[in-house]
């Protein structure tokens, strides 16, 4: 937690900007975040580019991080050159590794040197800012937490083969696992996310709806459509689930409720602000991310948009004191959820998420070592074995922490419980000073984990968008 001398300084020290710069700086911010949001989507939608890898959008990663490097130069005053430089040397270092992984991957010769030696490329990122030691002593569990399941992960990697695809992809990640969490976040406004974050949902489900009226349709040769399941909305009648540019209905819903969330946040602060313009903008906003996960028919997305608008509106209306209570609340009104759903009480469908999660735990205790998990082999695979239902079988677990649990075992599972939910306990005991919209995103962001397989450690658009959520909530009250 900072000083008040050390707030007052920053406020100072932001303040020598002018309008103009100030205006320059975050346009280039959020240049950075639309060109990270635009990669993500691409990456992910049906027809897109066959060319384009996860090697190309951590090309994109060191792009927009010297765009929002040069973000914060052009307003910080007093040391332009640790912002420069810094980067040059975390960045270049980074890009020579990424580009030697897109040809040969990790060398067989000197294996465990290169591995070390991009562990401790990637480890740096927490340091690579003015004021990261101050920053890593307040945030010492996660920064410890995050080298960890770092560590987890390349000790796995040593044990790849050479030109394994699963090794290139633990050096692709972590170049996004580390920039989202420790870069970011401390160098791009918060406002420039949720803007950012609710327009990105708006396009993703504006793209969607089309298909309604047009049917499948083809736009820069992606591909939209609609999921052949179906369900009926009362007084309306039936439709089919809304997948827009994915493959997925449910990647509809990880975009789309924390764009409601963002937006709800956006219209709130709007309507304090009494700027007209911009609350109008921010009310379609929600208003079309709202329809959207209705039509998405995810209700792990209705269940983590409700926590994080509830937990932010009664946060608002009772006061930051009780912060605490709010979290807690919420906590037990979603394992309240979870006895429901599995009990007659609710008349919910798990579409088999129990006989799934059920045979990801055993899958995780069948590691060779439950302390470091299976390591990069394929979940669906080794979940497979212990599914007595055929159609389960090829099925991801449907849940992050177990997900996690089956690849880096006890010690990866404790460390990314540390950076989720830690993260959310520790933001309710910095009441006074955490961001209400990074913690009311990180809240649902941990109920829907554990619904979906994405988590932070890897390059699906949830992914993004979770661990920038708690990027934003580690580093709000710096």
């Amino acid at each position: 937690m900072r000083s008040k001398a050390s707030r007052t300084t920053q406020a100072s020290r932001t303040s020598q900007a002018s309008p103009t710069v100030q205006r320059l700086s975050d346009a280039l911010a959020a240049g950075a975040f639309v060109l990270l949001f635009v990669a993500f989507v691409v990456l992910r939608a049906n027809g897109g580019p066959e060319w384009y890898s996860a090697g190309y959008l951590n090309l994109f990663y060191l792009t927009a991080g010297g765009l929002a490097f040069v973000s914060v130069a052009v307003r910080e005053v007093d040391d332009p050159f640790w912002w420069g430089s810094t980067h040059l040397l975390v960045g270049g270092l980074a890009a020579i590794f990424i580009g030697r992984q897109m040809d040969t991957y990790v060398p067989p010769e000197a294996r465990a040197f290169h591995v070390a030696a991009i562990f401790v490329v990637y480890a740096a990122y927490p340091f690579t800012l003015p004021g990261s030691l101050r920053f890593a002593r307040d945030r010492w569990p996660f920064v410890g937490a995050f080298a960890t399941l770092l560590g987890v992960y390349c000790y796995h990697l040593v044990h790849e083969p050479a030109g394994s695809a699963q090794a290139a992809a633990v050096v692709f990640i972590g170049l996004v696992f580390a920039a989202n969490l420790f870069l970011f976040p401390r160098v791009v406004p918060r406002d420039v996310f949720l803007w950012t974050l609710a327009g990105t949902a708006t396009v993703v489900v504006t793209l969607g709806a089309l298909a309604y009226p047009l049917g499948e349709y083809t736009i820069a040769s992606f591909e939209v459509g609609l999921y052949p399941a179906t369900f009926s909305l009362p007084l309306v009648g039936e439709f089919h689930s809304m997948q827009s540019v994915f493959a997925n209905p449910n990647s509809v819903g990880i975009v789309g409720f924390p764009g409601v969330i963002a937006a709800f946040v956006l219209v709130h602060r709007q309507f304090v602000q009494q700027r007209v313009v911009s609350l109008v903008v921010a009310l379609g906003l929600l208003g079309v991310n709202g329809f959207g996960i209705l039509l998405s028919w995810s209700r792990a997305a209705w269940l983590a948009s409700a926590i994080g608008v509830g937990l932010y509106l009664s946060v608002v209306v009772l006061g930051r004191r009780s912060v605490p209570y709010v979290v807690a609340a919420c906590g037990g009104l979603t394992l309240l959820f979870l006895v429901g759903v599995y009990s007659p009480v609710l008349p919910v469908t798990t579409n088999g998420r129990g006989a799934l999660w059920s045979a990801a735990f055993e899958a995780a205790l069948s590691a060779p070592s439950t302390l470091f998990g299976h390591g990069l082999e394929n979940t669906h695979e080794l979940t497979a074995q212990f599914l007595e239902i055929e159609r389960h079988r090829g099925k991801s677990p449907h849940n992050s922490y177990l997900q996690l649990f089956i690849r880096t075992g006890v010690v990866g599972l404790l460390s990314f419980l540390t950076l989720t939910i830690g993260a959310v306990v520790d933001g309710a005991r910095r009441a006074e000073e955490v961001d209400l919209a990074a913690l009311a995103l990180g809240s649902a962001f941990v109920v829907h984990y554990l619904f979906e397989s994405y988590q932070i450690f890897n390059i699906a658009i949830g992914s993004l968008i979770s661990a920038l959520a708690f990027g934003y909530l580690l580093a709000s009250g710096e």
